[in-house]
Order: structure tokens, then C-alpha cells, then sequence
């Protein structure tokens, strides 16, 4: 019996619209399925018909791994649209939001401050450095602007 594989090419549109929707998805299913119904992401699925019971999941993964996958699929966007060879200034400019959104949050913006967030935010950092590398390094193109 033969297995299909499929081989998504680097470049091709579904290739990036998975590596991009794949993190985001998920930290948005973790954040609809563990907290309140009284949240937007909740009152927008729920315009949608879309209702989810709430799950119990520990803390670091209810609260602060949503935000490093949306920080993940932020910086992998980022890239996507520079064709992996994002300008420093750019990538500075990202960065800056997604921790500046996270320092601000209970003060200034809706929700609450959390240092275990901005470590989350740290690693989905890392971790997007590491498939541009990696990806920049596979096609023999790594330069950094």
C-alpha cells in the first residue's frame, strides 16, 4: 500500500498561508476553548453560531501560549511578505509592537500584564529566527539586510 505524499514547495501559497494560519489557529482555539464566553474572540464566534465549552488547561498554555503563537505567526508574516530577507528596521518595528502590546496591556489596552508572556513572546522570536535561517540557509540565500 502506497502512502500519498504531498511535498508543499517553500514558495507556494498554501506552504505560507499553513505556516502562518497553522500557529494562529491554534492559539485561537486554545484562547476560544479556555476562557469565557465574555471575550471578543468568543462574541465573534458566537455571531457565527460557533460555541465552545470551556476546557480546563494549565495556566501556561491557557494564558501565554496563544500569545507566542500569534507573536510566531506576526514574525512569519513578516518574512513571508519580504521573501524571507525582511530588512532589520522591520523586523525591530515587529518585535517592538508585540512586547510594547504586552507591556501596555491592564494600563492602557484590555488585558492583563504577564512576564510569563513576554517570555512566550521571546521564544516564538527565536523560533521564527530560526525557520528563516533555516529556510534562507536550504534555498543558499542567508544574508541579513
Amino acid at each position: 500500500m502506497h502512502l500519498i505524499h504531498f511535498k508543499l514547495k517553500k514558495h507556494s501559497i498554501i506552504y505560507q498561508l499553513l505556516l502562518i494560519g497553522s500557529p494562529l489557529f491554534i492559539g485561537l482555539m486554545i484562547y476560544a476553548m479556555s476562557r469565557s464566553g465574555s471575550i471578543l474572540c468568543n462574541k465573534w464566534l458566537n455571531v457565527l453560531g460557533i460555541t465552545f465549552q470551556q476546557h480546563y488547561l494549565p495556566n501556561l498554555i491557557k494564558y501565554s501560549l496563544p500569545d507566542g503563537l500569534f507573536a510566531l505567526s506576526s514574525m512569519l508574516t513578516l518574512y513571508i511578505i519580504w521573501k524571507w530577507k525582511a530588512p532589520l528596521l522591520w523586523e525591530i518595528l515587529v518585535i517592538f509592537l508585540l512586547i510594547l502590546s504586552e507591556l501596555l496591556q491592564g494600563n492602557y489596552i484590555a488585558g492583563t500584564y504577564d512576564p510569563i508572556d513576554l517570555l512566550s513572546i521571546g521564544f516564538a522570536i527565536i523560533i521564527s529566527q530560526l525557520i528563516c535561517i533555516y529556510v534562507n540557509y536550504k534555498n543558499h540565500t542567508y544574508t541579513h539586510d
